[in-house]
């Protein structure tokens, strides 16, 4: 659904609406391979089948609003006036797009750090839920663009200001699917496992080990690194 309005001369603005629903047993040929085909049904020790169920898609984005305002002024507005000076040869135009989040499949939380909308081949553990039951959060964004038209030294120029994201809405772009949230500290703590090891053992090694693998760093620039050789 789309509406246009035009308004005297100078001011138009558009505004349009998507519902829409994409459902099915597979976003595409591959989907059960990389979804339930990967799991063990605990009942009776086969593969999961694949799905018979009409399922949202992994493209379902269901509610999209989008729209745009135009202002035009022309190079008599209010011609032999300060404002006309101003103002004339001015433009505005700005969008807008509101629009609801991508599905995602929750999965039990391993460390793995998977990510949606989904990245590579497909889960990574053991889905805790139907496929695509999830939701990401909603994204909102506004951008501006002011043209001011000149005339210097006998050449025609515009001058201009792009906003991007005119009012700094924060945007979830990504999650991770363990969590359904930004951070998973599962994921953390087994990524920098090994980097935490190599920490303590070189403190250790430079008597800066404390009780509850505290680090005294108060002496690093001095601390013999050990060798790896």
């Amino acid at each position: 659904m789309k509406l246009d309005r035009r308004i005297g001369s100078y001011l138009n603005a558009s505004v349009g609406y998507t519902f829409q629903l994409a459902k099915g047993t597979g976003s595409d040929p591959f989907s059960y391979l990389r979804t339930t085909s990967r799991q063990i049904a605990q009942v009776t020790g086969s593969r999961v089948p694949p799905p018979q169920a009409i399922l949202p898609t992994d493209d379902n984005r269901t509610h999209n609003v989008v729209g745009s305002v135009g202002l035009s002024l022309p190079d008599d507005w209010r011609k032999g006036t300060t404002v006309g000076k101003i103002f004339s040869n001015v433009s505005v135009f700005a969008t807008f797009r509101v629009v609801s989040g991508l599905p995602y499949t929750r999965q039990a939380n391993n460390g793995a750090g998977a990510l949606a909308p989904r990245q590579g081949f497909g889960l990574t553990a053991t889905s805790i839920e139907p496929v695509n039951a999830s939701t990401m959060p909603w994204t909102k964004n506004i951008d501006l663009r002011l043209n001011k038209a000149v005339r210097f030294g006998g050449m025609d120029l515009t001058a201009y200001v792009d906003a991007r994201n005119l009012l700094n809405f924060r945007n979830i772009t990504s999650i991770f699917v363990e969590t359904g949230d930004v951070v998973n500290a599962e994921h953390r703590r087994q990524t920098l496992a090994s980097e935490f090891s190599n920490l303590r053992g070189e403190a250790a090694g430079n008597s800066a080990l404390r009780a509850g693998d505290a680090i005294d760093l108060s002496g690093c620039g001095a601390w013999r690194i050990p060798s790896t050789a």
